[in-house]
């Protein structure tokens, strides 16, 4: 049903309707306490044509959720990245999770301010960090 409006005699109606961008290629960095169980989450609801690229300073993190997403034979393929700009490369959408305001920082600049390949991408950070290093950030 949709929403309309009458004005006397007159009718209006609105309608919606959009086609979402479709987002492929995940670069998911930082696999810590919250972002081991976001990635693996992601991971299981996207599609086996999509990628998902993940990387921590931790190997043994990163292979023991390499491991378990294959297990699950369901969601989007995997792929462990040697850096952060390596799993951001080819990502349409990257996603953060980290503990510090430095880490932050030192991964939004080695990502940004590298050769990463132009193209329009989403960035979602979801580390534990305050307010202004969130909009020092967003200003890279």
């Amino acid at each position: 049903m949709r929403p309309s409006t009458r004005l006397g005699s007159l009718m209006l109606r609105r309608g919606f309707a959009s086609s979402a961008r479709r987002l492929d290629n995940y670069g998911f960095i930082g696999l810590g306490q919250m972002g081991y169980q976001m990635a693996k989450n992601l991971q299981s609801k996207l599609k086996p044509s999509d990628k998902v690229s993940i990387f921590d300073i931790n190997p043994e993190s990163m292979k023991g959720l390499e491991t378990e997403m294959k297990a699950a034979s369901t969601g989007a393929q995997v792929e462990l990245a040697a850096s952060a700009f390596d799993a951001s490369k080819d990502a349409d959408t990257i996603i953060t999770v980290l503990p510090e305001p430095q880490h932050v920082k030192g991964v939004y600049e080695s990502v940004i301010t590298s050769s990463l390949p132009k193209k329009d991408r989403v960035f979602i950070d979801c580390s534990t960090i305050d307010p202004s290093t969130s909009r020092q950030v967003a200003k890279t």
